[in-house]
């Protein structure tokens, strides 16, 4: 059975186009030497090890051969500039800005004619080379002197980044430039120069230095929007130029949390990096997407990912950026001593950075040893003094330091906490200081709770959602290995409970019984936790009326009562074949007044239209989970013309519900969202977010003819007036449902 399972494995990564680490795990099978195993594990191995090594090789003849045209004019064989045009075509540029001569420019024109035949434009390069052939050597054959000497790491002459209105020397400044990282501080005249020349080959350029210059200073959207416009220009000559693109969207949306993004924007530009033999790219790629899968829980994806940068070279750079990510793969795992052996790894090769402090207060944490916060107090104080923070960043690096703090000394780390949220709170809309403000309060909630300070620890998750804490509440909070429950019941004083030592597979956080009869007597309950946690079904026995209590901050909260009853039913939809949905039993409508899209009719398009000013909204389809199409789950509709089938909180998000409806969403599993742990990200929550009054959903799989009448029981009782957890629990509580188990896990958002 093991020798199955590793031969599973290596099959997996081979799936995964992981032909290294394949290749390792059916060579370590085979030299086990078992009858029937190991002669096909090494015919296995030979082919994907091979490919692997061809693949490096072939891009590092041809980056050779780069230099030695860029610093030598040795010329490139036509098979090489075939094969890997990219990277040969950077190395072009190179060679003719530092060609100190009009002979050795024109040495370049058969080269240029081979890649213009791989270009969308297909004179470029060779009208460069004539044109730099005409130029004044006189003036220029001083400065490509000094380019050369830029590209073999000499000092950087002062005249190569002189801003110039010569013709004869516009592309050595822009290159010297572009080598020495410092076009953001020239953009107007490197925009005006890379116009003139006409060549989209630095508009992406620019580009990626225009939103890297927006990403630092927290503009993330107008970043998006450059590089979304860069992707415009895009072809395939400019692979290696516009996989620089897709990286950094990558990163973007993996600091936004916006991981399904990054997950697709990533996965496509390793399989371009890949069809272009982009050996050097492909593996910058790889780390990328080995940290957004991280991002996404995804550990096992993760190693995987890392283990293959570690087989693909072993200079520092790589190797370092492997080990940090395998850092915190383990630390999602809640395995300190492993963390702390791949976080001293990484910083063999790495220096100190706030990413690095990050991982270590966390380490610190879960694997304890002497000289730990002296060690991430040193580092912070060296970040800080860098002056390269942003006001975020220095947030973040505030709560990294009270985090660890707080586990020795309460009060001095208490006060780093609160000093980081009070920094975070004068940031709205700062992804990374968000992050660091939701992360304070759940250490404070959790030093609270491990003290025996439960009130307090109550009051600490009311503050992070803006809330009162009033009586017959509950407040979770559960991260990596501990967590924290507390209840106030209908009288004065809290109990709780805190738990030190949890393991991932624990599976969903639930009041106890103890804790549980604590609020007996209360009339409803309300829950309130962090984003990660909401949408867990079965928190509370079904006896209690309880709902899901979300916050108020960034959201528009219902006004006054609702209007004339404009009720909006979606049902029986046509999804795409192929997603092989079985059909659901056609739904009842609410009333005869009720507006209903249905078949065809019933796309993304049409529903968000239509939801603007419902009052009540029934959703009656399937939900999927996928994070290729949202980070939540979304309900499948019929396809819009252009194929959008999908309702994501995306999509929701982006409207307003002028008529504060109730929603229900009679879907499997519809109130599944994404474990993050600074906002809520779910379809409940969206609807909240801009409007709704309370969202009704499924946390599991519902059978969809006895889900549709017993929702309609549900939705009849809040037209009478009842509470909508009040509703939820009657309903539950009758004797046409008492014995239906799944009512249970229906939940109510509010």
């Amino acid at each position: 059975m093991a020798r199955a399972a590793r031969w599973n494995y290596a099959l997996l990564l081979a799936r995964l186009d992981l032909p290294l680490s394949a290749a390792q795990a059916f060579r370590a099978i085979a030299g086990e030497r078992e009858p029937g195993w190991s002669g096909e594990a090494a015919a296995r191995a030979a082919p994907l090890a091979e490919r692997g090594h061809d693949f490096e090789a072939t891009w590092q003849r041809a980056y050779r051969a780069g230099q030695a045209l860029a610093l030598r004019g040795e010329l490139v064989p036509g098979d090489l500039i075939r094969q890997r045009p990219g990277v040969l075509r950077a190395s072009f540029y190179n060679a003719v800005r530092a060609a100190p001569s009009r002979e050795r420019v024109l040495a370049l024109a058969p080269m240029a004619a081979e890649l213009d035949q791989l270009a969308t434009q297909p004179h470029a390069l060779n009208d460069y080379v004539q044109r730099v052939a005409r130029l004044d050597f006189r003036q220029r054959a001083p400065l490509a002197r000094a380019y050369a000497d830029l590209l073999q790491g000499k000092p950087l002459a002062r005249a190569l980044t002189q801003e110039t209105s010569s013709r004869d020397i516009t592309d050595i400044v822009m290159g010297a430039m572009i080598e020495r990282e410092i076009v953001a501080d020239h953009r107007a005249w490197f925009r005006a120069a890379s116009a003139q020349a006409g060549d989209p080959w630095f508009q992406v350029v620019l580009a990626r230095v225009e939103a890297d210059t927006a990403m630092q200073t927290g503009r993330w959207l107008d970043a998006e929007a450059i590089l979304r416009k860069a992707e415009s220009l895009c072809t395939p000559d400019l692979a290696y130029q516009c996989l620089t693109i897709e990286r950094q969207l990558g990163v973007l949306y993996t600091e936004l949390h916006r991981v399904h993004e990054a997950l697709t924007v990533l996965q496509s530009a390793v399989r371009v990096a890949r069809t272009a033999g982009e050996w050097g790219r492909y593996r910058s790629l790889l780390w990328r997407l080995a940290d957004a899968e991280r991002f996404h829980s995804a550990t096992a994806t993760t190693r995987a990912y890392a283990g293959e940068l570690l087989l693909m070279g072993n200079d520092c750079q790589n190797v370092g950026q492997a080990y940090d990510t395998l850092a915190g793969a383990a630390l999602i795992d809640a395995d300190g001593p492993a963390a702390r052996r791949y976080l001293t790894q990484a910083l063999a090769c790495e220096p100190a950075d706030l990413h690095i402090a990050n991982h270590l207060a966390d380490i610190a944490r879960l694997d304890p040893q002497p000289g730990d916060l002296a060690q991430l107090q040193a580092m912070l104080a060296r970040v800080r003094g860098s002056g390269k923070l942003t006001a975020a960043e220095r947030v973040l690096a505030t709560e990294i330091e009270g985090r660890l703090v707080v586990e020795g000394n309460r009060a001095a780390g208490t006060a780093l906490l609160r000093e980081a949220i009070a920094e975070a709170d004068q940031l709205p809309g700062e992804v990374i200081a968000n992050k660091a403000r939701a992360n304070a309060y759940a250490v404070l909630t959790f030093a609270a709770a491990r003290a025996g300070a439960f009130g307090e620890a109550l009051r600490l998750v009311a503050e992070d959602l803006g809330l009162p804490p009033g009586a017959c509440t509950v407040a979770m909070a559960a991260e990596d290995e501990r967590a924290a429950v507390v209840v106030r019941g209908p009288g004065e004083g809290e109990h709780g409970e805190y738990v030190a030592r949890r393991s991932p597979g624990d599976g969903a956080l639930a009041v106890s019984e103890a804790l549980a009869r604590r609020l007996t007597g209360c009339p409803r309950v309300r829950v309130l936790a962090p984003a990660a946690l909401q949408g867990q079904p079965r928190v509370l026995p079904g006896e209690l009326a309880w709902s899901y209590v979300t916050g108020v901050r960034d959201r528009v909260a219902p006004v006054g009562a609702p209007g004339e009853p404009r009720p909006l039913v979606v049902a029986n939809v046509a999804p795409p074949a192929y997603l092989h949905l079985p059909p659901l039993a056609i739904q009842p409508v609410a009333s005869g007044t009720a507006t209903t899209l249905s078949g065809p009719e019933a796309t993304p398009a049409r529903v968000l239209a239509a939801m603007a000013d419902a009052t009540e909204i029934q959703f009656h389809s399937h939900a999927l989970m996928d994070v290729g199409v949202s980070d939540a789950s979304h309900l499948v509709l019929s396809p819009d013309t252009d194929g959008h089938y999908a309702l994501t909180t995306e999509a929701i998000r982006k409207i307003a519900l002028r008529g504060h409806p109730i929603v229900l969403l009679a879907a499997c599993h519809a109130a599944q969202g994404a474990r993050y742990l600074h906002e809520p990200w779910s379809l409940p929550d969206a609807f909240l977010a801009v409007g709704a009054r309370a969202v009704f959903a499924a946390a599991t799989a519902i059978p969809d003819v006895e889900s549709s009448k017993f929702f309609a029981d549900v939705l009849a009782r809040v037209r009478n007036g009842a509470d909508p957890a009040t509703a939820l629990r009657d309903a539950r509580l009758s004797a046409d449902w008492r014995t239906s188990r799944w009512v249970n896990d229906a939940i109510v958002f509010e």
